[in-house]
């Protein structure tokens, strides 16, 4: 597998480029944003392993980038890395349309990523077990530490903007989204994150959800379904 680390101005390993053995016309690019106590190089792990590898064979280019630690929760730091990521890849290849991909925690961090508009040329999110209600956490996972915060409230105020679960609808809408979530997943529970983001959807007809039967950390989670969808949109 042919790879480059994508490095910050200290010298430090901050996130890798995955390059395909042929670059496909497409000039797709896949930012990946990993799950909470994850690290940048979680498309090697055996659950997200084939979606990589296929994205690979279809020619694409996939990066993945630093969050500000392990318990990032979408917030400015993981929009920043996102952001150099897209430009270590622009360095390097040709880049015609983006996809926001995010696991878990880095659901959110992926849907924030498009409602600040942080990448260009995006043409849609990917969400695989994707939070997007950090309320339904506790602040033992980070998400006070995330935002500054110190109560709920506090919570609420300071990540107003990048909560998919109470702003505006309007931020994403016209972004094409596909939600994969697990009717057994007890961490990120459909109910109260993949179903909270279609019932407040503005453009509901640009938002797909699949249901599996999978838990958490099951997987693969339909690399192929994926691959169809990001296709469709070419």
């Amino acid at each position: 597998m042919n790879r480059r680390p994508i490095r910050d101005a200290d010298g430090a390993t901050v996130g890798t480029l995955y390059l395909p053995p042929e670059t496909s016309a497409d000039g797709v690019l896949v930012i990946a944003s990993h799950g909470h106590s994850a690290d940048h190089d979680f498309l090697e792990h055996e659950r997200h392993r084939q979606d990589l590898e296929l994205w690979l064979a279809q020619g694409w280019h996939a990066a993945t980038h630093r969050q500000g630690g392990e318990a990032s929760w979408g917030n400015a730091q993981a929009l920043e890395g996102a952001r150099e990521a897209y430009t270590a890849a622009a360095a390097l290849t040709p880049v015609r349309r983006v996809v926001a991909f995010g696991f878990s925690m880095g659901g959110l961090a992926s849907l924030n990523i498009a409602a600040h508009r942080v990448l260009p040329d995006l043409l849609g999110v990917v969400t695989v077990n994707g939070v997007v209600d950090t309320h339904t956490f506790t602040p033992e996972h980070g998400v006070w530490e995330a935002y500054g915060a110190s109560s709920w409230d506090d919570l609420a105020e300071r990540q107003s903007g990048s909560d998919p679960a109470r702003d505006d609808p309007q931020r994403l809408a016209g972004i094409p989204i596909l939600q994969l979530a697990g009717r057994a997943d007890l961490s990120v529970e459909p109910a109260r994150h993949t179903e909270v983001l279609a019932a407040r959807a503005a453009t509901p007809e640009l938002l797909t959800t699949v249901l599996g039967a999978w838990g958490h950390v099951d997987g693969p989670f339909s690399p192929e379904l994926i691959v169809a969808w990001i296709r469709a949109r070419l």
